[in-house]
C-alpha cells in the first residue's frame, strides 16, 4: 500500500514501505481523521459496487448466456479481475450467486 496515495504530498512516492508506515505513525490526529475518511469511502465504494454486480445479475439472471466475461465487459473489467472483486466482495464466486440466485427465483 502507497500512504502517498492516502495523503498526497506529504509522502513521496519514492518512499518504501517502512519509511512511510513510520512517517504514518508519527503524524497527528488530523492526518488519521483523513486515513479514516479514506477508509470509509474506500467501504462505500466497495459495498456500492457489490451492489452494481448483484443489480447485473438480478436483471440479466435468466439470460443463458450471461457469463463472467460479460459481467467484466459491461464494467469495464478484465474476467479475472471482476471475478477476484467478486468473490472478495460477496464472499461466493460469480457461478455460485448466479446459481444460487436461480435456484432462488425459481422456488419463489
Amino acid at each position: 500500500m502507497n500512504v502517498y496515495l492516502l495523503f498526497g504530498s506529504r509522502f513521496s512516492e519514492d518512499q518504501d514501505f517502512e519509511s512511510q508506515l513510520y512517517d504514518m505513525m508519527c503524524i497527528g490526529g488530523n492526518d488519521l481523521r483523513k486515513l479514516n475518511e479514506k477508509m470509509v469511502s474506500l467501504y462505500d465504494d466497495s459495498r456500492a459496487e457489490a451492489a452494481d454486480f448483484c443489480a447485473y445479475i438480478e436483471k440479466h439472471y435468466n439470460s443463458s448466456d450471461l457469463s463472467l466475461l460479460q459481467m467484466a465487459e459491461h464494467f469495464n473489467y478484465s474476467a479475472g479481475y471482476i471475478g477476484r472483486r467478486f468473490k472478495m466482495l460477496m464472499k461466493m464466486n460469480f457461478m455460485e450467486y448466479l446459481t444460487n440466485y436461480r435456484i432462488k427465483i425459481a422456488t419463489e
